[in-house]
């Protein structure tokens, strides 16, 4: 995994794991990262370009037809090169403000589920963008 190496390429000197947290759709996101080492301390770290480049393209690559493509992801890298990784395919993304239901719309369009893999709180937000409301 791409993804994978950037990560471990940017643990800081005395660090041993760096933890990358994205929520995600085509046109909106949010992503933190976090290095944490042996005794416990914690230290935000900018995400560099080529993290958020690399996560939308793993996105990309993992959509698959029906249950579509993820909308958050925890990544995990330890210095030895462990590799961790959660997606959340299901609960509805955090953001720190609403985001407009376009925003899904337009995702959706881009990547496609069928109605088996639309959870609710998804099928709501294509309702209230096509009611012409907004957050």
């Amino acid at each position: 995994m791409h993804l994978g190496r950037q990560l471990h390429a940017l643990i800081p000197d005395g660090f041993d794991v760096i933890t990358y947290t994205t929520s995600k759709t085509l046109s909106f996101y949010r992503e933190t990262l976090v290095a944490t080492s042996e005794d416990g301390r914690r230290e935000s770290l900018l995400v560099d370009d080529e993290v958020t480049v690399l996560s939308s393209e793993l996105r990309d690559v993992m959509y698959r037809q029906g249950p579509g493509t993820w909308f958050g992801a925890v990544v995990t890298v330890t210095s030895r090169g462990k590799l961790d990784a959660q997606y959340n395919y299901d609960d509805e993304p955090y953001w720190d403000f609403p985001v407009d239901p376009k925003t899904y719309v337009t995702d959706l369009e881009t990547y496609p589920r069928d109605d088996a893999h639309m959870p609710e709180w998804l099928q709501q937000k294509v309702r209230d963008h096509e009611a012409g409301k907004t957050e």
